[in-house]
Formats: structure tokens, sequence, C-alpha cells
């Protein structure tokens, strides 16, 4: 029986995914799947012309515990204390441990033709297979190894689980495999590769380091928590002794007395007092769960945020689950025939409009801050220092902490077969890269580095609306002195970038259509140093078109305009048929139904993203004025407000969230509809749960203390400064953060 190439094209995918093999061994290099890399892979779809022999399947098979014994006898090459392992167990072929040892190992399954290839075996049964030895003084100690196993080469790897002595390393598990191999007549497979698990837990000074910040995090969170009640019974107590003797000398007093509110201070407070308590878990619970919003807020952005969070999230669990997690991969073929599958192929667009919400809420509030300040062009230079300053001390904090904890603790977590191990300690970490790049993404220029390079590389997107947020005050101040100039020479830099995206996606042969159903006529350009989907001169179409959507908005909200009916219904209906086209636009080439040339892809690869844009802009704008209908009612429903607050973490924790769930499992899944949607509602649960922990200690602190320190420079009246807060004073927590021009982000 044969099997053609195009039917094995996620089980390509899942070889893609799961890491890179080299001669030395497997490394496991766990890149939450980019959308520049699932095109570039779908594109090595073409050259694809292998077939697979079952006959080979069959024979591999056939293996038997009779083979592995056989080749104990045999193996030669291997160090004396892997040969001292390996005599160990056969000499001790009664015990009990013995059996566990040769059950654990994997064995070729059913589900070939479905596009399984991992066959892990028990990991936890490995582990666990020890035992005393007759006449040693110390165990038999297991280690479990993944064997890799190519059945096309460069294709299709099959991953097998075994079971060996400690003392064995990858390259004699490697011999071993190959030696029971050989025990096959006429069998032509033999094993490229192995990886071992590594069982060194010895914190390094880094890793000691970092436990040692993350638990003084938390520590703080505790001690301020009890603080905080010891605080509040204190001033409750000298409150009631006040009434009490109030009481004695009039019955009615003449002032109220106030209670201490949790998550407030008192006027009375020291600077000490309030620093304390920023670090407070359930003051930050209460401002958190808050959902109170200011008078001209723009309400309808919480459920924007919040959905389009949920898309990006949803996104990037479904690309994990398809190339990392499932042991029936071609279902997800059965998944791309489907006309509802284009919200996942092109769910890209997400990010666009984090990128244009970002930019409406500089433009809108900075022009709100300009106009009621009249500031002047002094005023604005003036400001612009500790305008930057404020930006990054608010983002960076919670950023630095995941990178810190990614790179080097959450390796310790857990274990499995699919856990990540690498061949060199002690960089025990689940990104290599982090070790020695973490600094550019601290500094905010991660994304103009190669994809291979970068640290955490879901973090791209903070590069580009840090670099956007750089430039957008100056085209905002331009649009408040002279608003034609400024609208102008903002659009003109859409437009340049929309060319940018034009003939950058036209060099680098960028495909819209992914699916592996697709007929494109295009070749990838491989090693591509500075992709399209990262860079900022292709991407800030979509912020500009921000930029000009918060002024729109604060021009029509200061004259109290409202849009004709009918103009709105019909904007409406441009908005809808936009956005519908972008998502849904590709079905016909995602389902091969035509062959798609260069000029096709550069023109959606160019023009999409801001036709997103557009769309999503005039929902915004006219949700903004009140003109929404039910749709501004529910994205304002107030329950949205703590989840739109969350989504800047959940950005930040949901892919290493993502990663602890599925390299943790001990096998794959064979997915259904059901189980594929409650596996996504999990992942999706997990990530706003870990949200809510790691913004209430790595966030929230930071946040108040910026509060607290920076507010009081901002806050000064006077014509020589420039106020970088929004015009409500003092607001809630989620409008600090609009001020900043900070917006959740994606990838």
């Amino acid at each position: 029986m044969m099997f053609t190439a195009k039917s094995v094209f996620l089980i390509l995918m899942l070889h893609i995914a799961s890491g890179d093999v080299n001669n030395y061994g497997a490394v496991y290099k766990p890149h939450p799947i980019h959308i520049h890399e699932l095109q570039q892979s779908m594109l090595k779809l073409e050259k694809i012309d292998g077939q697979l022999d079952m006959e080979v399947i069959e024979k591999l098979s056939s293996l038997s515990s009779k083979h592995l014994l056989s080749a104990l006898q045999t193996l030669q090459g291997v160090s004396k204390g892997c040969q001292e392992g390996f005599d160990d167990l056969t000499s001790s072929l009664s015990q009990q441990w013995v059996l566990q040892v040769f059950d654990s190992w994997g064995k070729l399954g059913p589900g070939i033709l479905e596009g399984r290839t991992r066959f892990p075996g028990n990991f936890d049964e490995c582990k666990n297979a020890s035992g005393n030895l007759p006449a040693k003084s110390v165990p038999f100690e297991s280690n479990y190894c993944m064997v890799y196993l190519p059945i096309i080469p460069n294709v299709i790897t099959l991953s097998m689980g075994t079971c060996v002595p400690k003392q064995c390393n990858a390259t004699e598990v490697t011999m071993l495999y190959n030696e029971v191999l050989s025990k096959v007549p006429e069998l032509p497979l033999r094993a490229y590769s192995a990886s071992c698990q590594e069982e060194d837990y010895t914190l390094s000074s880094g890793r000691i380091a970092a436990l040692f910040f993350v638990l003084l995090m938390v520590g703080l969170c505790v001690v301020a928590t009890l603080f905080e009640g010891v605080h509040q019974l204190v001033n409750r107590y000298y409150a009631s002794q006040m009434e009490e003797s109030e009481s004695r000398e009039e019955t009615t007093p003449l002032i109220p007395t106030t209670q201490p509110v949790a998550g407030k201070y008192n006027s009375s407070d020291s600077y000490s007092v309030r620093a304390i308590l920023s670090f407070s878990l359930y003051s930050n619970i209460t401002k958190l769960m808050d959902t109170n919003q200011p008078p001209g807020a723009i309400t309808c952005l919480n459920g924007i945020r919040f959905f389009s969070m949920t898309w990006v999230i949803l996104g990037h669990s479904f690309l994990l689950i398809s190339f990392t997690y499932i042991d029936n991969p071609l279902y997800i073929m059965t998944l791309y025939k489907r006309f509802a599958s284009e919200v996942i192929m092109n769910a890209t667009v997400s990010v666009d409009t984090f990128f244009v919400l970002s930019g409406l809420l500089v433009s809108y509030l900075f022009l709100k801050d300009f106009h009621k300040r009249k500031a002047r062009l002094v005023d604005f230079a003036k400001g612009l220092p500790l305008m930057y300053l404020h930006r990054y001390l608010r983002l960076t904090p919670a950023y630095g902490f995941l990178i810190l904890i990614y790179t080097s603790l959450l390796w310790f977590v857990s274990d499995g077969p699919f856990w990540p191990n690498y061949p060199t300690p002690p960089y025990q970490t689940f990104d290599q890269n982090c070790v020695n790049n973490w600094y550019l993404n601290i500094l905010y220029v991660n994304n103009i580095f190669k994809v291979s390079k970068q640290c955490a590389a879901w973090g791209w997107y903070l590069g580009n609306d840090m670099q956007f947020f750089l430039v957008a005050p100056f085209i905002v101040y331009l649009m408040y002195r002279y608003k034609k100039i400024g609208v102008a020479f903002c659009i003109a830099t859409i437009l340049g970038s929309i060319v940018a995206a034009l003939v950058v996606s036209g060099e680098q042969h960028v495909t819209f259509a992914i699916s592996p159903l697709a007929h494109n006529n295009v070749t990838a350009v491989e090693d591509i140093k500075l992709p399209y989907y990262d860079v900022p001169w292709t991407r800030y179409q979509t912020y500009g078109i921000g930029l000009l959507a918060g002024f729109l908005i604060f021009e029509l909200r200061k004259r109290s305009y409202k849009i004709p009916t009918l103009l709105n219904l019909a904007l409406w209906g441009v908005s809808a048929a936009l956005c519908m086209s972008v998502v849904y636009g590709p079905f016909s080439a995602n389902m091969g139904y035509h062959v798609v040339y260069l000029p096709e892809d550069i023109f959606y690869s160019g023009l999409a993203r801001s036709a997103w844009a557009l769309g999503i802009s005039f929902v915004m704008i006219s949700c903004s004025l009140n003109q929404g209908g039910w749709v501004n009612e529910f994205l304002s429903w107030k329950g949205f407000v703590p989840l739109s607050r969350m989504t800047y973490c959940a950005y930040l924790v949901h892919i290493p969230g993502l990663l602890v769930i599925f390299n943790t499992a001990r096998h794959g899944i064979l997915f259904t509809d059901i189980q594929l949607t409650l596996t996504l509602i999990l992942c999706l649960t997990v990530a706003f749960l870990l949200a809510f922990v790691f913004s209430l200690i790595f966030e929230m602190p930071f946040i108040n203390l910026d509060k607290l320190f920076l507010a009081p420079l901002s806050l000064k009246k006077g014509r020589d400064e420039v106020v970088v807060k929004p015009v409500e004073e003092p607001p809630p927590r989620y409008v600090e953060r609009e001020a900043a021009g900070y917006t959740p982000l994606p990838s």
C-alpha cells in the first residue's frame, strides 16, 4: 500500500513543528507556531514527492522483545557503564522492574494513515522502573529516551519511546535501536538520532537569582496583603474612637466619619504606606475586578479587546494542537475543508485589531489632553521624556518577569516524553534564544531580527507597538496644531507602509493561501532575515489608521456630532463587507479552486490588513458616538472590563501556559469536534486564570508604583508641563493604561 505526499502533509507539519534535529541528537526548539514559519513550511509541500511503503511499516510493527534481547547480546561500541546497565537488564529478566523497562517501550500502533507519527510508550512506567541488583549495592536506574526514525527521509519521522539504563547517552541509544532494527530481515530503516530526558535539576546561580526575584515578588504581595489587613483594622479602630468622642459632644456630627475603603488610599497615608499597599493582593484584586468606568470612556473597546485576545489565544491553541498534540492530524485536513476554518487560517488580523486599538487610544487621549492644557510646542517637547519613561515602566516589569520565568524556571515545572531537553546543560529551557538574546526584548527591538534568533517569538508585537509609540506623539501633536497638515501626513505614512507591504510581500513571495489544499504558483524565499510579518514598516499601516480613528472620535465628540442614520447603516454594511472579505475572501484559494499567482498574493498581503483596520475602526467610531445599537451595548457590557484589563498579561503568559499543557502530556490525543472544542475552551480558561495571577503579582504593583511616584510629576499644573495621563483624574486603572497608549497584544 502506498501513501501519497499530499495525504501526509500534516505529518510533515508535525515533524517540522515538533523540533529541529541535528547530527548530534534531537534538539527541541519550541517556537510557538509563527505565521511566517507556517507559510514557509506549507510552501515546502510542493517539493514533496515521497511515498510511504506500508510493507516497511508492517515489518517495523513486528518488532518485539525477542529482537531487543537479541540486540542486547550483540550490541558493541557502547561505553562500559552503558554495557553494564544492559548486562544488569539481561541478568535480571525474572524481576518485575525489568518487565516494566521492556513494557514501557513505544510500540508502533494504529493510525499511521491518519498521520500518527509519535509512539512514546509509557514515560512514567519507565521512570519508575528501578530495582535492586543481586550482586551490586547500587540499584538499577532507568532513563527515558525518544528515538527518531525517518520512514521518508527529511519528510516523515517516527518518534519511538525507549527505556534504557541511566548510564547510556543518546548516541548509545541510537546504536541500540539500530541493532534492534537489524534483527528484522529486509528492514532498511535506521534511526538517525535520539534524545534522552535531562534529569539534572541543579539550579545554577542565574536560576537561583531568578527564583529569588520571583519569590521576592510573591513574598512582597503576601506581606503587603497582611499589612493592609492590619492597617485597615487600625484605621477602623481610630475612626470608631473618633466617632465615639464626637458623639459625646453632639448628637449629629457636622462631618461624617469616612471608613477606609479597600483598594483606595487614605489621604493621610504616607508615601511609604502607599508603596507597601501597591503590592497588596486584596487591594489589587479589588481594582482588577472593578467594573466602574469614567464618564466619556469608549466602553466598546473593552469587549473588542477581550474578543480579539480570545481570537489570538484560540488561534495559537489550534496551531499548537494541530502540530504538537494530535495523534490524528489528518483530522485537521477535514477542518480545513470547512468554510468556518477561515477564521483560524486568517486569524492574524486579530493582531491588527490591537494595532488599531493602540493607535486610536494614543491619538484620542493625547488630543484630549493637548486640548484641555492648550499645549504649546515647548510643553510637548518637555513632556516627551516623562511620557516615554511612563510607558516603558508600565509595560516592561511584567514583560521582564515573563521572560525571566520562561527562560530560567519554566523547564523545572514538569516533565514528560515531549518535554524539551537540550544536549548541552545548563540550558534546560523552553527557549535557547532567550539565554543570549533576552535583552533585545527588553529594548523592544526583537522584531527586527530573524525569527530563528528571537526570544519569546510572540513578543514581536510589543517591539512594533513600542516603536510606533515613539513616533506617534509627533504625528498626534501635528494633527492637534495643524489639522489638515497633520491628517495629510498621517495618511502619507499609512500609504508608505502599504507600499512597503506590497513591495516586501512581493520580494519574499508571501502567500495568503496557507491551506494544504491551496495551489500556490510561487516559490518560497528561504532564510528571510526580516520577514514581512514582523517588521514595523509593513505593520504600521493599521496603527496609522488607528491614529486617524482616534482623531475622528476626538473631533466628532468635541462637536457632539451624530452620523446620519442612513449613512451610519451604509457604513456599517461597508465595514462588515470589508472585514468579512478579509477573513472569508481567501476561501476559494485555500480550497484550491484556482491557482494563486504572485500578483494576487501581493494584492491581498499588501491591502487586506488596511481593509480590516478600516472596517474595525468604523465599528469603534460608531460605538464611541453611541450609534452602534445593540453591538455597542454588548461590547460595553461591564463584565468585559476586568477581562479587558487582563488581556496584556493573557498575551504574555498564554504561550508558556499552552506549552506546559501540551508538552507535559504523556501521549497525543485522537481529536473529534467535541474534543477539540473542549480543549480550546480549556486553553482559553487557563490563559486568563494565569493572566489573573500574573497581573496581581508582576504587573499591578508596578502600575501602582508608577501612579504613585510618576503621576505627581505628570499632573503638575501650568503651561510648562505636559500631562501624559487622561483628563479624568483620578482615573480607573484601565484608563491609565489607555493614557499610556497601552494595548494588549497578540501574534
